[in-house]
Formats: C-alpha cells, structure tokens, sequence
C-alpha cells in the first residue's frame, strides 16, 4: 500500500535569523566585557543587583521576539499536523483490531504449550517436592523456545535431581541428620548446598562431643583431688573418750566445684571440725 500526501503551498513570510547578528554580537560583546569584570563587595552589592536586573531585561526581550517567532511558526504548522493526525488515526484502528487477534492467539499458543509442558511434567516427575517451575526454562512462552528442546532441558534437569536425590539418601542412610539432610536438599534442589550442610551438622556434632569429653576428663580429675576424703557413708561417730584428744592445726587448699566444697564444709560441720574460709 502506497500513498502520497499533497500538501497545500501556502506563501508565508518565514524567518530564518537575525539579519543584524554580528553586528549585534560585537556590540553586546565589548558592553558585556565591563560586567565580567565586575567584583561584587558588599560595597557594591546594590550596584550589581542593578546591573543583573539590566542584563536580565535584555535578554528577556531577545527571548520575548525568539517565542513569538516560534508561535508563529507553530500556528502555521498545526493545521498540516491536525491533518496528519486524523489520517494516522483511522490506520491505527485496524492496526489495533490485527493486534487484538494476533494477541490473543498468542495468548491460545502459549495456553497450548503450557499444557503440554505440564502434561509432560507428569510424566517425569516422581518426587512431590519438585515443582514445575524449577526445571521449566523462564522463556519457556517465547516463539523461540521450542516445545521438543524444552522437554528435553527439562528431563536433564530432573535426572540431576533425582540422581542427587537418592546419591545423598544413600549415602546418609544410617545417620540420624538424614532427615535434617534432605530437607535441606529439598528446598534447594542443591547437591552441593546440602552436603555442606551435613559437614556442618557433623561440624558442630563434633565440637559437642569433645566439649562432653573434657567435661568427663575435668570431673574425672577433680573426684581423684578429693580420693583421700572418707565418704560420709563411711563415717562412723565414736563414743567420746575419757579426755579430749589433743587438738592441732592445719592448712591445706582446696579445689573443686561448688558443689564439692560445700560438701566438704558440711562434712567438717559433723565431725565437729573448726576451719576458717578465706578467700
């Protein structure tokens, strides 16, 4: 479809510059020089504020003629513009009507493929965990991206999938963070990312067990310092005697839990000890 616009010669009077524009520059050109060379001080601060209220007014009358050039240009211009406007809106209607349908089939295409992908979805898919948006490309609805080499990306990514799936079943099949394990490859769908989860289980496992040792070690070494003590089971009171014993002093340390010591304190208590705690 070819169509050429006849358009109506109109004799109008156009301007195309300043006649008297070198003439103007040279003139502007030497007065200006003197305000360039203007110092403002506060001295001078009324001064300047009147020479920039000169050099503004003439340049508002320069702009003044340069709008009213331009309107009238403008006003010269707009009835060719409403012309053309009204020409391009009658070919925009059935440009919009072609848009409509071709819009909505591909609307229908891209309804047809999604179905077909969903279909084949089902039949590869044997883990309930896996959705369809993690295999499925996400230009998945461009013309471009055909049907066969999305099927086909798709059942490489869910062969990975289930390959990791059952490799980290496997290999964690007797340890008691397998569950801990697989969720986590479940929500990530990461080989990598739950493996390093599972170092870090066994991580903190570890440094749990060896804190449990040294405790065991430490309460070891404490009950060998207090091997010497009787053991209040074992204490059997005496009938007292004629005359007192001879009573002596001693000094020793002692070290052990809170517990331990406290112990010890209520076990001098009935043997009728006196010791005195310093601190």
């Amino acid at each position: 479809m070819s169509m050429e616009l006849q358009l109506t010669p109109a004799q109008v009077e156009i301007t195309q510059g300043i006649a008297n524009k070198a003439y103007l520059k040279n003139e502007l050109a030497s007065q200006l020089e003197y305000y360039k060379c203007i110092e403002v001080t506060p001295e001078t601060m009324k001064d300047a504020k009147s020479d920039r209220a000169d050099l503004n007014k003439l340049r508002t009358a320069i702009d003044d003629q340069r709008k009213a050039v331009k309107k009238h240009f403008t006003e010269l211009y707009k009835p060719f513009e409403d012309d053309c406007k009204e020409l391009i809106a009658m070919i925009d209607e059935p440009i919009a009507a072609i848009d409509s349908q071709m819009s909505a089939l591909n609307d229908k295409r891209k309804a047809e493929k999604r179905a077909a992908l969903e279909e084949y979805f089902e039949e590869i898919c044997h883990l309930d965990f896996v959705r369809l948006e993690d295999i499925l490309d996400p230009k998945w609805g461009n013309v471009t991206a055909k049907t066969d080499k999305l099927k086909e990306d798709m059942a490489a990514k869910m062969k990975r999938i289930s390959g990791d799936f059952h490799e980290i079943w496997e290999l964690y099949a007797d340890s008691p963070m397998r569950v801990a394990i697989m969720t986590r490859f479940e929500n990530t769908l990461d080989k990598g990312a739950a493996l390093a989860y599972a170092a870090e289980i066994e991580r903190r496992e570890r440094a749990e067990r060896e804190r449990r040792e040294q405790e065991r070690l430490a309460a070891e070494r404490v009950d060998k310092s207090f091997g010497g003590l009787p053991d209040m089971g074992d204490v059997k009171t005496t009938p007292p005697l004629p005359q007192p014993e001879q009573v002596g002093s001693v000094t020793f340390t002692v070290t052990g839990t809170k517990a331990q010591i406290i112990a010890l304190r209520d076990f001098m208590k009935t043997n009728n000890i006196n010791f005195t705690v310093k601190r």
